[in-house]
């Protein structure tokens, strides 16, 4: 990974306030820094669509690509396989869509979709160290013989920042081409005694750490069911939770 420029909300003293970093923050991850021609919403009641058009819940971005092996993991299912479905039966994909939170009897899947009772984490944990049995990705790619993910689709609920740090540090998402999550800024998805301002930093070091690695955003949205009356770190109502595509410009293929 390449240096990463720090600035004063990245490393410092906090002689600011947690406002100001927050709303840096943001600015940041709303500016999207690569496009993507062929990219497209696909999933959800009505199959998705062109990007730029209202966006229903349940639809991911892809930026569509030519892909020989499109082998892919996604992560926060729940009882919607849509956006699964739809790699597999559009692209001819082999799609791992886990989630701990349900037991899959019911779902409709596609040919070439497989359910994983398992969530993702950064740390390999059963209950009751965990409230659900989670894995680092890293892990999970081994159980299913992957060195490479052409997408990773992450939606959990705030286990997503371990994941992020984890595979951030150990390198693993240098393996992944493109990378679709759902952000949540709350208090309670970080371990420790952390003041705001120490929440927002790890947060935004992620960041810009996953900046560092090659990782550019191409499409965001704001989830418009997410906002709260209060917020702690600005005042007035603000949306908690934030859905990001990125394409990571450094992926290089894994030659078999």
């Amino acid at each position: 990974m390449k240096e990463v420029p720090k600035d004063k909300y990245y490393e410092g003293p906090f002689d600011y306030p947690v406002s100001d970093a927050y709303n840096h923050m943001l600015t940041f991850i709303k500016n999207r820094e690569a496009t993507c021609s062929t990219a497209r919403w696909i999933g959800g009641p009505n199959g998705g669509g062109l990007m730029g058009t209202f966006r229903p819940d349940g639809v991911w971005p892809v930026c569509v690509r030519q892909w020989s092996d499109c082998r892919i993991l996604t992560f926060g299912i729940s009882n919607d396989p849509s956006y699964e479905n739809a790699l597999a039966d559009t692209f001819q994909c082999e799609v791992w869509g886990h989630d701990p939170t349900i037991s899959g009897t019911g779902l409709v899947l596609s040919q070439g979709v497989h359910f994983v009772p398992l969530g993702l984490s950064g740390e390999d944990a059963d209950p009751p160290k965990s409230r659900f049995p989670v894995r680092k990705l890293s892990t999970l790619m081994k159980s299913v013989d992957l060195k490479e993910l052409v997408v990773l689709k992450v939606d959990v609920e705030g286990s997503e920042w371990s994941f992020l740090r984890e595979a951030i540090d150990s390198g693993t998402l240098a393996n992944v081409h493109q990378l679709m999550v759902e952000v949540h800024f709350w208090t309670h998805t970080l371990e420790g005694d952390l003041s705001l301002h120490q929440m927002v930093r790890t947060w935004y070091r992620i960041f810009k750490d996953l900046h560092a690695m090659g990782f550019r955003i191409f499409d965001y949205h704001e989830n418009p069911q997410s906002t709260y009356p209060v917020n702690l770190f600005v005042p007035g109502r603000a949306a908690c939770c934030h859905e990001l595509g990125f394409i990571n410009i450094n992926y290089i293929p894994i030659k078999s």
